[in-house]
């Protein structure tokens, strides 16, 4: 999901930046890897039942005060199910400007343009350490300019102060329920979502449970799950699940995200829940600290980093010198 706007109660201002440039930067990538069907900005949709409304109002206040130029005049519609055939609840409130990225679809395109342009792309193989101009897998050391780490809550070893955060969800195959935006729903527990996704299918899931545990969902959380979707659009009574998930994702303290410059090493992490919505931002911060040794974002970045972004600026020149690449490549 983007959710630029939504989970403006808990998303830091450094992310509203990111997420306000990655959502620039999005369509041209997309379009660079013949996926631009993966893209859906169609906005997004916040519902609750009545013994949750309150929360609901909680929240719309919060966007309100938080985005008052967008949503000065934001308030809960009593007949939200209009915008979406087939809900059952009738409070919820139309969030603007957020959207949703299939990215099962994604990643397939980016494996296919990875291997067309010849890198050597290798998956389901043990990274044993990421070290200085160095990989380590299966016990061979690879040699490189730079190493970038984006290894999530797998680098904790070597990111201090990393934690990891629970998220469960579920694909369903439920051609019955058609929707176009990522839906919300409040819960007692936790945001439960649903986003749809190509083919009949949609994810339902929880944005984050406090635990880095990474075993199979649990019960209780497939019950609530479906139980939270079957309220919202009782087309997901006959939906099919197809794939169970859980994972953690990578946090910090203030659940912001760090670029980390050492020798020869960049390591990319404590992404959080907004990963696609701050991706494309930090990755052009990324090829910026290595073109010109200069930050967009200084609070991505340490102060006392500044020597190693020189350093690696220096590092890249000398091996596009040696290799003969132009300024264009």
């Amino acid at each position: 999901m983007l959710s630029l706007y939504s989970e403006a109660e808990t998303t830091g201002g450094l992310v509203i930046e990111l997420g306000h440039r990655s959502l620039e930067l999005w369509p041209g990538i997309l379009r660079s890897v013949g996926a631009s069907e993966c893209l859906k900005m169609l906005g997004s949709i916040i519902v609750a039942h009545a013994g949750d409304l309150q929360e609901l109002e909680r929240i719309c206040a919060i966007i309100r005060r938080r985005f008052t130029d967008l949503f000065g005049s934001l308030c809960i519609s009593d007949e939200i199910h209009t915008l979406e055939s087939g809900l059952s609840v009738r409070h919820g409130m139309y969030i603007q400007g957020e959207g949703c990225i299939d990215s099962m679809r994604l990643f397939s395109r980016l494996e296919a343009t990875l291997i067309r342009l010849g890198i050597k792309w290798l998956c389901n193989t043990r990274v044993d350490e990421v070290a200085s101009r160095a990989l380590v897998v299966d016990g061979k050391r690879h040699v490189f300019d730079v190493v970038f780490d984006c290894r999530g809550i797998g680098a904790k070893s070597a990111v201090p102060g990393l934690r990891g955060v629970r998220g469960e969800s579920m694909l369903l195959h439920a051609p019955e329920v058609v929707i176009g935006r990522p839906i919300r729903m409040v819960h007692p527990r936790y945001s439960v979502y649903m986003v749809p996704r190509s083919e009949g299918r949609l994810i339902v899931g929880a944005t984050e449970i406090e635990s880095c545990d990474f075993s199979e969902i649990s019960v209780r959380s497939v019950l609530e799950l479906l139980s939270a979707a079957y309220s919202v659009h009782r087309g997901f009574a006959e939906a099919r699940v197809l794939d169970m998930m859980s994972a953690c994702r990578p946090a910090f303290s203030d659940n912001l995200p760090r670029i980390i410059v050492e020798d020869g090493v960049i390591r990319i992490n404590g992404l959080y829940r907004h990963g696609y919505l701050s991706t494309p931002a930090i990755v052009e911060e990324v090829i910026s600290l290595l073109k010109h040794g200069s930050a967009r974002y200084p609070g991505l970045i340490n102060s006392e980093m500044e020597v190693g972004c020189e350093q690696l600026h220096g590092v890249i020149r000398g091996a596009a010198h040696n290799s003969g690449m132009t300024k264009r490549e």
